[in-house]
């Protein structure tokens, strides 16, 4: 077993760069080096390790099954080095978000933001992930519409009402408001992976249709073969003239939660929330 003194970063620089190159050479154009400084710093972090970790072949490394496993935790140890080494203040928030960020809130946020003069830019982004990009390092704080997962510090910034998204041709789109129970005599459209409506919502059993983006969801809705469901926030964002968001007069509110990798937040991630939570409550 490897010595902790026996194993460096730039060991662990060199493999990953290997792995996302997949040939010495252009790992050694990346990484500033020569082929040789390459393919000796990843046989030194073998020997230090006691297992191979690439199949050298005429054309370039392929990742063995242990490689591919130790290239995710290098990945990982890697980022949070680099993390120590930056400036108290980064220059950039970036915030992920699965559907629609802070609907009609999202530019007072900015202009707060704007006003602390922190020197740090805010990037609200969509992310097509669970947690908002956050369990995936793409984002360092996530804006859930849910309760998020394990592993995950959040604070709850405000509620938002649910609203029936339908095509205006459909029935329930000539509708001032509608119900639960109106909904679910119709094939529901969903994401199982980022969505927040599922069948808990209702009192019996509803057909559903699964969807692969926010895109997806409303071009399927728009051709009225189904209907969904959705915060508030998504109306404010994407606005078409085909689709109708119709309020849920008995539909539970959804609470907004930011949240974050435990242990590691962003410096600035307690000025955001309470930011996000004065924008709620105006």
């Amino acid at each position: 077993m490897a010595e902790p003194a026996e194993v460096e970063v730039r060991h662990l620089r060199a493999f990953l760069a290997l792995v996302e190159e997949e040939t010495f050479t252009d790992a050694a154009i990346a990484l500033g080096t020569t082929q040789a400084t390459v393919s000796r710093t990843v046989q030194q972090l073998e020997r230090a390790l006691g297992y191979r970790l690439v199949d050298r072949t005429n054309r370039g490394a392929t990742p063995t099954a242990a490689g591919r496993e130790f290239a995710g935790r290098a990945a990982d140890l890697v980022a949070r080095w680099e993390g120590l080494l930056r400036s108290p203040t980064p220059q950039r928030l970036t915030v992920g978000s699965p559907w629609a960020g802070f609907g009609a809130r999202t530019s007072a946020v900015y202009r707060a933001w704007g006003d602390r003069q922190t020197g740090c830019e805010l990037a609200v982004v969509q992310m097509a992930s669970a947690t908002g990009g956050v369990a995936e390092r793409r984002a360092d704080v996530g804006v859930l519409r849910g309760r998020p997962p394990q592993g995950l510090e959040h604070a709850v910034v405000g509620t938002e009402r649910r609203a029936c998204a339908v095509a205006r041709h459909h029935p329930l789109g000539r509708r001032r408001v509608v119900s639960l129970s109106d909904v679910a005599e119709h094939a529901v459209a969903g994401n199982r992976r980022t969505g927040t409506t599922d069948e808990s919502l209702f009192d019996r059993p509803v057909r559903t249709v699964d969807t692969f983006d926010t895109d997806h969801w409303l071009d399927t809705i728009e051709g009225g073969g189904c209907v969904g469901i959705t915060a508030e926030a998504t109306a404010d964002h994407y606005a078409r003239s085909s689709v109708r968001f119709v309020p849920i007069r008995d539909a539970p509110d959804l609470e907004v939660r930011l949240a974050w990798r435990a242990g590691d937040a962003h410096p600035l991630t307690g000025l955001l929330v309470e930011i996000v939570r004065a924008a709620y409550a105006a």
